[in-house]
């Protein structure tokens, strides 16, 4: 009886092991397929070279290069899809935006008809709409993620040239889809499991192609070579579906 009324006594003064609760770690991962949208700013370059027309009645006119910086703001949406390995994050994103990229400058020309006498004159540009269509590669920190981009550009442009000579003005007029190539750096952000935000640069560069213009009330053709270049700086937001964060104990 003795013993027995001892060994509850014994067995509270025994020392009880305790074990550390090991903490839970949230692994958050970019695979998944997501779309958004972006608004930004740009501005651009274009170099225009025209090449010298015949004016009947008068001789041969030789407008004479010009630069335009066009720029304005853009408005759009993306979608694309990531894959992580380990750190590295893989993707494929398109793009497309409206703009409204506009810039003018005066530009002149020259008779080379003695007695030919030309007025001033004005080129002008306008970026309307423009995308891309890249890979991308990225680097994860949690749920934060740089990365950079590369792949095709397009952009859809107005151009105008208006030319004053002694008989009335003539204005030039051609329209296009250019194509070219880009890249870009952006970093983005998950605030949520599904909601993101980023920030991005892209430059884009539109290439030198020959234009014909086309002159409002007659027969006369303005050929011209353009050269094109794009900076774009836009902010976003993008809803993902795809993989949830995994827990490790």
């Amino acid at each position: 009886m003795l013993a027995s009324a001892m060994l509850p006594a014994a067995a509270a003064d025994l020392p009880v092991e305790t074990y550390p609760v090991r903490p839970v770690m949230v692994v958050f991962r970019w695979t998944g397929i997501y779309a958004g949208v972006h608004v930004g700013g740009a501005s651009g370059y274009v170099a225009e070279t025209p090449i010298a027309f015949l004016l009947p009645t008068q001789g041969i006119v030789a407008p004479l290069p010009a630069s335009i910086s066009p720029s304005g703001w853009l408005a759009g949406g993306q979608i694309g899809a990531n894959y992580q390995l380990e750190s590295w994050v893989l993707g494929f994103e398109a793009q497309a935006s409206w703009a409204n990229l506009t810039g003018s400058t005066a530009c002149t020309a020259t008779g080379l008809t003695p007695g030919l006498i030309l007025g001033a004159g004005n080129c002008t540009s306008k970026i309307d709409s423009l995308g891309t269509a890249a890979a991308r590669l990225g680097m994860a920190f949690d749920r934060l993620l740089l990365y950079g981009k590369g792949g095709a550009a397009w952009t859809n442009d107005n151009y105008q040239v208006l030319m004053a000579t002694v008989l009335r003005p003539l204005l030039f007029s051609t329209n296009e889809t250019r194509w070219g190539w880009m890249v870009g750096l952006g970093v983005e952000y998950a605030f949520t499991d599904n909601w993101t935000a980023k920030l991005e640069y892209n430059y884009m560069d539109l290439g030198n192609y020959a234009l014909n213009f086309n002159e409002a009330s007659s027969t006369l053709y303005l050929n011209s070579n353009i050269r094109e270049r794009v900076n774009l700086v836009k902010v976003g937001v993008n809803y993902r579906i795809g993989v949830s964060p995994i827990l490790i104990k």
